[in-house]
């Protein structure tokens, strides 16, 4: 089964990825069906380099989202430079959609520190996402530092302005 994998995630990257493909270069290739997609994002990404992977709309983003989890939990440790794929999500902005807001900014900050340190990195957007503009300014990060002291309420707002939001246990990302 590893070498399965291997030999299929290597396989999309010989046949799909044009050679000497420089950083910053681009290649469309529509059509792909089933988990194509997510096989031949990943095998992109292996350089290590930043695949941005544009699909019609949510539905789209949604199932490749999945299909990159399933194969991304899968790898064994051995298929290591697709293992430590990073997997991010640039949600469609909504009007008053914290958690949208939230992803975009974690995508944003998280594209920010790749040139310092890279890894393969897809980011799965649909196309009115990418089309949406950035906020241009948006909320400084929250800092904490051990003994410093807050109030609870100023807190609290502060973790709503970023894009959190307020539950009684943290299940995901943006709680």
């Amino acid at each position: 089964r590893t070498q399965a994998m291997e030999k299929a995630l290597e396989t999309f990257r010989k046949r799909f990825a044009p050679p000497g493909l420089e950083p910053g270069g681009s290649v469309a290739i529509p059509s792909l069906t089933g988990s194509a997609d997510a096989f031949l994002s990943l095998a992109l990404a292996a350089e290590p380099r930043v695949v941005l992977a544009v699909v019609p709309g949510l539905p789209d983003a949604d199932r490749l989202l999945a299909d990159l989890g399933v194969i991304c939990n899968s790898l064994p440790a051995s298929c290591g430079k697709w293992r430590k794929a990073r997997v991010l999500e640039f949600p469609v902005p909504g009007a008053d959609d914290r958690a949208a807001f939230a992803l975009r900014l974690k995508t944003a900050a998280a594209l920010g520190t790749w040139a310092t340190m890279p890894y393969p990195c897809v980011v799965v957007a649909p196309a009115a996402a990418v089309a949406a503009p950035l906020p241009a300014h948006a909320p400084e990060p929250l800092r904490l530092a051990t003994g410093a002291a807050a109030s609870f309420g100023d807190f609290a707002e502060r973790l709503a302005a970023l894009g959190y939001s307020r539950v009684p246990q943290v299940a995901q990302e943006g709680d």
